[in-house]
């Protein structure tokens, strides 16, 4: 397998289905971390914020700070600051 330096995965589907963590994604993230890698995770939900979902995959055994998260909100606002800095919302 080709190592990288980072990794970014998405949330509901790939780390956990609803309030399940899905099988061997735990061992699978520490084995990455363990080899120096970073691990970010990112959602097209915007329904919580950054740490709201750093609390859900700590609490599912991932230990994760709210700057290891991107949504899509927090996108579209770095987005709008760099292109569009005088845009009203």
């Amino acid at each position: 397998m080709k190592n990288y330096r980072a990794y970014l995965f998405d949330l509901d589907g790939t780390i956990y289905l609803g309030d399940e963590i899905l099988p061997g994604v735990a061992d699978a993230i520490a084995w990455l971390k363990s080899g120096g890698a970073a691990v970010r995770y990112v959602t097209n939900n915007p329904t919580r914020t950054e740490t709201d979902y750093a609390n859900k995959l700590s609490g599912l055994g991932i230990e994760t700070a709210r700057e290891e998260v991107v949504t899509s909100v927090t996108a579209t606002i770095q987005w709008l600051q760099k292109n569009a800095p005088a845009a009203k919302v």
